[in-house]
């Protein structure tokens, strides 16, 4: 329950990244539309500084999706062990069962690739 709870945490982040970068597109926009009435129909291009600023507010707002992704990765597999189908799934990809436990080596492997948070 931890793990959704931060979930639901790093979606409210994400949507608050995608209102910036929107609201920032739309003030851009109108500034462009005041200054410029007669130029609706050309291309214009943003200033270097609402590029750059948009860049890194996409940036953080992928980075964000990517932490999602990890902590919904841990829910499943914490699901799989919990159900018992962690095995399964381990024979079917053909891990093979050495000394140690496949679920701790599987959960190791993912900790060392930094896929775990």
């Amino acid at each position: 329950m931890q793990c959704l709870g931060m979930v639901l945490k790093r979606l409210q982040r994400l949507l608050v990244l995608l209102l910036l970068v929107l609201l920032l597109l739309a003030v851009q926009l109108e500034l462009h539309l005041l200054l410029f009435p007669g130029l609706l129909l050309k291309v214009v291009y943003p200033k270097l500084l609402v590029v750059v600023v948009c860049s890194v507010l996409l940036y953080m707002l992928l980075l964000e999706l990517l932490t999602i992704l990890k902590t919904l990765l841990l829910i499943q597999l914490y699901m799989l062990i919990q159900q018992k189908r962690l095995c399964r799934l381990c024979n079917r990809l053909g891990v093979i069962v050495g000394h140690n436990h496949p679920h701790l080596m599987l959960i190791l492997r993912l900790l060392k690739m930094r896929v775990l948070l």
